[in-house]
This record gives C-alpha cells, structure tokens and sequence, in this order.
C-alpha cells in the first residue's frame, strides 16, 4: 500500500485499471484489470413554491405573473427594515427528506434596491443570519449565503423545515 492516486474528474461509466511496475533493470510486470463503477452522487433536489410556505406576521402572499408559478411572499412596502430576531414577519417550508445531510439552498429573489435585499435566514440548529440576495431587477435564483459562504443546511432524515424571514421590506 505505500502507492496511490487521485483520479479527478471521473465521468459516470466503467473502467478497466491495470497498474505497471518496472523494476531498475527495467523489467515490467502489468497486473490483471479490474473494473470498477464510476456513479456520481444521487442529488436531491427539492422545489417549494412561495405558495407552500407558511406565512406568519406581515409575511403576505402577493401575485406577479414573472415570478415562478405567479406567486412570491414578502413584507409589502411601508414597513421598513426589521431588527428583531426571530423576526415578526416568517415564511416557513416544511418538508420530508429521504436521507440526512447538509444542503444548500437556492432561492428565486427579485430585490430591486440595496434597501430591499435582506432576508433572514434560520440554519435549523438555532442560529438565525442575515442572507443579502443581491440586487435584482427580475426574478433570479441565487444561493443562499452566510458570510460569503455557502450555506449548508443540516437536515436530518424525515420531517425537516426552513425559514426566511423578514429583514428588508419589499425582497
């Protein structure tokens, strides 16, 4: 065991590997092939609609024919920014997954200025942070962020849930 190898890059499919050994005097040996299975990762991927969310506070349900399936929620124009956590405005998903895991989460955001950008976002294990999205004249996906990092989620198998809340009016 004292050789080894990183093989990067791997397509999807079946592969016949053989190694080769040369001895000083330059004899060469090559050992019968093996095949091994090269399968990428199952991916998982769920799709929640604002629809589906629970709403609570002055989390509302609003209609926009560019949004994905005419539906967003938000905190309408006129209430500001909000500073308390956990928030008083929350839209909450509640799903099963098959497997536990850490996941990161995409979000469709339409955050037209830099005052209506922020959201607030639980990570499930008791701590809440202040995701901004960006700003984005039209209806865009953009991965949910912590601190310029990724945000992974820790779900467990089964019954599981993720909130955003309110943050900035109007995102």
């Amino acid at each position: 065991d004292p050789y080894s190898f990183v093989w990067t890059s791997v397509p999807d499919g079946a592969f016949a590997l053989s190694v080769s050994a040369t001895d000083n005097p330059g004899a060469t040996t090559t050992s019968s092939p093996i095949t091994i299975t090269v399968s990428a990762p199952a991916l998982l991927q769920l799709g929640f609609d604002s629809s589906d969310a629970t709403l609570s506070g002055q989390m509302t349900l609003g209609n926009d024919a560019t949004a994905a399936m005419g539906t967003y929620f938000s905190v309408p124009p006129g209430n500001g920014r909000n500073y308390y956590i956990p928030a008083p405005a929350i839209a909450t998903f509640n799903f099963n997954v098959p497997k536990a895991d850490n996941f990161v989460i995409w979000a469709k955001v339409k955050s037209p200025s830099d005052q209506s950008q922020g959201h607030y976002i639980y990570n499930g294990q008791g701590r809440w942070f202040t995701w901004l999205a960006g700003i984005h004249a039209n209806w865009t996906w953009v991965k949910i962020t912590d601190a310029g990092a990724d945000a992974l989620f820790s779900f467990s198998t089964g019954a599981n849930n993720f909130q955003m809340a309110w943050f900035d009016e109007n995102a």
